[in-house]
């Protein structure tokens, strides 16, 4: 997240942990320019509707600030998103309905 908000991309960071949200939104505010750079950290735990929702809210505030041309250009990019605690199928599946909350479809 850091390095793409650095590198002047929107970026908005979830996690269902409220630590590593923190820590993520401490290392943007430390390392970013804030005047020129949009990011936001927001809570989704997989499978949680209201929490997809609002982030699908939020990406579309955010292509809307930057125009038309952003909503073509929307990237979704994941790293680390599966621990012990919440490994195995029933994570896939709250993962994949997280997504398809927030707009996410195969190919797209």
């Amino acid at each position: 997240d850091l390095a793409l908000a650095q590198a002047g991309f929107a970026v908005l960071a979830t996690d269902g942990d409220a630590a590593a949200r923190k820590l993520c939104e401490e290392n943007l505010q430390q390392n970013c320019d804030l005047a020129s750079t949009w990011w936001r950290v927001m809570p989704l735990n997989w499978g949680d509707r209201r929490e997809a929702q609002a982030v699908a809210a939020a990406v579309a505030a955010a292509q809307a600030s930057a125009g038309s041309s952003a909503s073509s250009s929307a990237v979704a990019v994941m790293a680390d998103v599966v621990y012990p605690s919440n490994a195995g199928m029933g994570a896939a599946q709250a993962l994949c309905e997280s997504l398809r909350h927030i707009g996410c479809s195969r190919g797209r």
